[in-house]
């Protein structure tokens, strides 16, 4: 079976496949010093950059600095 799934996705390009299976990423980082800047390739890469804290969010904010992305607020979604 994971052969076969395998196959599948080899065939498949890289917007094909996440269009069905979008690349979330759930970081903890609970220190703001250093600011993990060497990450900014891998956040950017991703569909959806979820925090678990405050903290978390603050420090993605930072690493991502100009890039456009969509802030989800739970209190906005309630």
């Amino acid at each position: 079976m994971r052969y076969y799934l395998f196959q599948i996705l080899a065939t498949m390009s890289e917007n094909e496949i996440r269009k069905q299976i979008p690349l979330i990423y759930l970081n903890i980082w609970d220190s703001p010093v250093p600011y993990p800047l060497w990450n900014k390739s891998y956040y950017e890469s991703c569909d959806m950059l979820l925090s678990i804290s405050k903290q978390t969010l603050n420090v993605n904010k930072v690493v991502l600095g100009d890039v456009p992305y969509i802030d989800i607020d739970k209190e906005k979604i309630s």
